[in-house]
């Protein structure tokens, strides 16, 4: 049976504690992509369990679905994901939901989310928050930055050169067996 087959999320609830803080890199704009931008736009395909790890995946596909990037995280932020995915309501709000709730009340929105470089093990994003006439980039965990991008439904981007390194490419049911037979790395 297909790896993909096998794998998914609990959706228990669990509480997620936010890592967002002030960051002064800055991330170049990847609101016009061409094939010469070192953005590429990318979509949540799908939760998965690593079985040789026990460790959650969430894996970032190219838009033709043609390849597919893991990034492990921890099971907290894999079921805060996995309920803005599925469109679960909390039944108190979660982080997440207080951030998103602090944010709209302050006429705040995220303009998209970038998953900017790999340091050891370690990836790294930021938030593009618009505030009025400023426009602020947030330092991020991956995992968080994707839950907010699917909360305010705005675009998640990688680095180009990172996606072609670390992605592989989607296969065929019967080719998927050996697609997560690479180290796992840190948790984000």
């Amino acid at each position: 049976m297909s790896l993909l087959r096998n794998l998914f999320i609990a959706a228990a609830p669990f509480v997620l504690a936010a890592g967002l803080s002030a960051q002064g890199q800055a991330v170049a704009s990847a609101s016009s992509q061409s094939e010469e931008s070192p953005w590429l736009e990318v979509n949540i395909y799908r939760l998965a369990m690593d079985p040789l790890s026990n460790q959650p995946v969430v894996l970032l596909s190219d838009p033709p679905e043609e390849r597919v990037m893991p990034i492990w995280i921890g099971p907290f932020e894999a079921n805060a994901l996995n309920s803005e995915m599925a469109g679960i309501p909390n039944i108190r709000p979660q982080t997440h939901d207080l951030l998103e709730s602090v944010m709209r009340k302050a006429a705040m929105k995220v303009l998209r989310i970038a998953i900017t470089h790999l340091q050891g093990n370690i990836y790294y994003a930021s938030v593009r928050i618009e505030s009025g006439d400023t426009v602020m980039e947030v330092d991020s965990r991956p995992s968080d930055a994707l839950v907010m991008a699917l909360k305010f439904k705005a675009p998640i981007f990688i680095s180009r050169s990172l996606f072609m390194e670390k992605a592989h490419p989607l296969r065929k049911e019967e080719e998927e067996e050996d697609l997560w037979y690479e180290a796992p790395g840190e948790p984000i």
